[in-house]
């Protein structure tokens, strides 16, 4: 499975390479922001975390036909209830990036897991409602794709960029 080995398997990888210093090519996240953000995903989808919905479950059920068939993508410049602004640094919940992409390696790890034990689960999504596994790894695939790109840790094409590249040199 594609989107498997790119969640699991390449994106720590890449991961890896994001800078302190990086900027994003659009919105306001810090990288460290965006890192603590797609672990909350995954913690989401573990149930480690119990999201409250952003919107009433008929605007749920709405979107989530319309992302999973495929006719909606993340736009770039996508911003969701929940978002720490990104003035307040204080605001991060890790102290610093190494320990937010170490974090998002064990919640990785953990909804990994989660659904090898749990295969036919469904767990909540605060903008989709209930998914189920398939659910969430096209997701995440494309919703770690969205941020990867806006910080230029993946090209267009989705191809992982060199390393010397991730920090602009």
């Amino acid at each position: 499975m594609e989107s498997y080995n790119f969640v699991v398997i390449q994106s720590p990888q890449i991961l890896s390479g994001l800078k302190e210093d990086a900027i994003p090519s659009w919105g306001k996240m810090l990288p460290q922001q965006m890192v603590e953000h797609l672990s909350l995903r995954f913690k989401y989808a573990s149930k480690k975390v119990i999201a409250k919905p952003f919107m009433p479950q008929e605007r749920m059920a709405f979107y989530k036909a319309k992302f999973f068939s495929g006719s909606m993508q993340i736009k770039k410049e996508f911003t969701a209830k929940g978002l720490i602004p990104p003035d307040q640094v204080s605001g991060l919940r890790f102290n610093s990036l190494e320990e937010a992409i170490a974090k998002y390696k064990s919640s990785l790890q953990e909804f990994d897991n989660f659904f090898k034990i749990n295969p036919l689960a469904l767990t909540f999504h605060p903008f989709f409602g209930y998914l189920s596994y398939d659910e969430w790894f096209f997701y995440h695939n494309l919703h770690i794709r969205h941020h990867f790109l806006q910080f230029q840790l993946i090209d267009e094409a989705g191809n992982p960029v060199a390393l010397s590249e991730y920090s602009g040199v």
